[in-house]
């Protein structure tokens, strides 16, 4: 970090020059600043899109596993067919 000049000791000119470096690395902070936030909008945006798939591939998953039956649920509903 370079030490900060006495604002009362600076010309005009000197005052104006550190006025430009200044607003000049404003400007490419802001830059950078607003490249940043585009990449947090677009990662925002890839993780909503991977958590809506992931959920979509749990649910059919687990539905599949849910519709099937165990061995006891094919006995009961085999004796029930015969029944009738």
């Amino acid at each position: 970090m370079t030490q900060r000049p006495d604002i009362n000791q600076l010309s005009a000119d000197q005052l104006r020059a550190l006025a430009t470096e200044l607003m000049d690395s404003l400007d490419a902070k802001d830059q950078v600043l607003g490249l940043k936030e585009r990449e947090l909008v677009r990662s925002n945006a890839i993780i909503e899109k991977l958590t809506h798939e992931v959920a979509i591939l749990k649910r059919h998953k687990y539905a599949r596993r849910s519709e099937q039956l165990d061995a006891d649920g094919a006995t009961l509903v085999r004796d029930r067919l015969v029944a009738r």
